[in-house]
């Protein structure tokens, strides 16, 4: 959401540019103090990953440092989402680190870091539960991580009851745990 609205106040601040009219300075000066404060937005969603006593965490895209949200850096499953995208023709989030959500950026961590390999992953999810993609993403990232195992506890959006998800070497998605 933080995104569509710089866009849209980044449009209507350029509009007397391009018409060369006088530009709206109080506008143009209100969208830099905006872009350069993206870090201070408070994440919606944030994902600590514990493995081999190492911690990892991550925010949901639009709360991710800008230093941390490269769109030219590839996720474990850029192959797979860009796959995806094709079928659908839409965007979709993972593929790149200015699209993952929280829990893939927490994998791509410890993979980058050299620890998922072989590993137990927990994660804790906080802020919402973990999304549609991210089922099956988590699952998808973990294998190409060369994880052993995925453990994900959440909070049920709507109860607000604890959630706790599983995944193990070849399942194709997160499977709750009743």
């Amino acid at each position: 959401e933080g995104v569509k609205n710089l866009a849209e106040e980044l449009s209507h601040a350029s509009k007397p540019l391009l018409s060369n009219a006088k530009p709206d300075t109080h506008a143009v000066t209100r969208l830099i103090e905006k872009a350069s404060t993206k870090e201070t937005i408070t994440p919606k969603v944030t994902a600590k990953l514990e493995v081999n006593g190492r911690i990892f965490t991550d925010t949901n895209q639009t709360a991710r440092a800008s230093e941390q949200a490269n769109a030219k850096q590839g996720t474990l499953i850029t192959d797979r989402i860009s796959a995806k995208e094709i079928a659908k023709g839409k965007e979709l989030p993972n593929g790149n680190m200015a699209t993952a959500h929280a829990e893939i950026g927490t994998i791509q961590q410890a993979y980058n870091a050299g620890v998922s390999k072989g590993a137990d992953l927990k994660i804790t999810v906080v802020g919402k539960d973990v999304c549609g993609y991210c089922r099956g993403d988590i699952a998808a990232a973990a294998e190409v991580a060369g994880a052993k195992s995925v453990t994900v506890n959440a909070v049920d959006d709507i109860t607000g009851l604890p959630k706790k998800y599983i995944w193990q070497s070849g399942m194709k998605s997160l499977r709750e745990v009743k």
